[in-house]
């Protein structure tokens, strides 16, 4: 019964060889214990057939969709900037913004976007970029016409940290493919690597998918065609290889809300952060206020009226109620 059980879970995942080789081995097992068919089999037999159901499922690593990679050439574009350098963008909204690094587009008001599926190029108008910023900091937003981008589709931004271990893949236009002149044919057509989340750092993404010069700012997907990054450096420390580094999707949609650009997401950020940073006021110079006591205002009230009779001259009896 539980070997049945087990069989119809792994049908959903394993492809027909594995589905035949654990056929074969629990054939074997049975004609071993003299197992009649539809007995239960002993512990040790089951033990054996899940571990050997987990041995072959957990060696057959999972492809991509080719349709969820037609979607997402859909949605980048390569970027040449005014000061000569590449890189890579994606659509992440149908009034035309676009995201990419901040690095890759230096210092340029204007840059040029080519597409993977043709040789049209457009133009591209600057409106964000940080001339000076730290590592989470290095994005800048692109415009150009919505009548440009109508076979362009827009990307889906994931808020929710992505898992460790959660396999993804990147798509862009590596400078060490133009080495070959691979990207530099009509086509322009877009290099895809991939690997798994090797740890979420605060606002960055850490993965082991391949990250060179010419990825800078196109998106990290994962295997739904999700953008839970952007790709924005690679480890440079002595000794470390295969580190690639990407800014947090929810980074991307803190900066896209305080301009007031609609984009689609999925999940919701852990932490939201203030977009506006308050100053703290300074203890000294904090007011306190604690209600006042009935009793008390009274005894204010005599007080004055008694200093202002002194000084008037003039003699009171102040006949005073025991009851009071």
């Amino acid at each position: 019964m539980i070997s049945r059980i087990i069989d119809d879970q792994f049908k959903v995942i394993q492809p027909s060889f594995i589905s035949q080789e654990i056929k074969r081995i629990i054939h074997q097992e049975r004609i071993k214990q003299g197992v009649n068919r539809g007995e239960s089999c002993n512990i040790n037999y089951m033990l054996k057939y899940v571990i050997v159901c987990l041995a072959i499922v957990s060696s057959v690593r999972a492809n991509i969709d080719p349709q969820t990679v037609e979607k997402a050439n859909r949605i980048i574009g390569r970027v040449y900037s005014q000061e000569g350098t590449t890189g890579t963008c994606f659509l992440i909204s149908d009034e035309g913004y676009f995201v990419t690094n901040s690095h890759v587009v230096g210092s340029s008001s204007q840059v040029i976007i080519r597409f993977p599926d043709q040789s049209e190029q457009i133009t591209a108008e600057v409106v964000y970029s940080l001339s000076d910023h730290q590592i989470h900091e290095d994005l800048a937003i692109l415009k150009v016409s919505p009548n440009k981008i109508k076979k362009r589709l827009s990307g889906t931004l994931l808020l929710t940290p992505p898992a460790q271990g959660t396999e993804v893949f990147s798509l862009g236009f590596p400078g060490a493919a133009d080495i070959y002149g691979i990207n530099n044919s009509s086509e322009g057509s877009s290099t895809l690597t991939r690997g798994v989340v090797s740890s979420v750092k605060g606002d960055l993404v850490l993965t082991d998918a391949a990250i060179n010069p010419g990825n800078s700012g196109g998106p990290l997907f994962n295997f739904d065609g999700v953008i839970i990054g952007v790709n924005t450096a690679k480890s440079a420390e002595k000794g470390v290889d295969n580190v690639g580094i990407a800014i947090s999707a929810s980074v991307v949609a803190q900066l896209l809300n305080e301009l007031g650009i609609e984009y689609n997401s999925q999940g919701k950020a852990s932490k939201p952060k203030p977009t506006i940073k308050k100053e703290k006021k300074n203890p000294e110079q904090e007011v306190k206020t604690v209600p006042e006591k009935s009793g008390n205002r009274k005894s204010l009230l005599w007080i004055i009226l008694i200093i202002v009779i002194l000084l008037s001259g003039v003699t009171v009896v102040v006949i005073i109620n025991k009851n009071r």
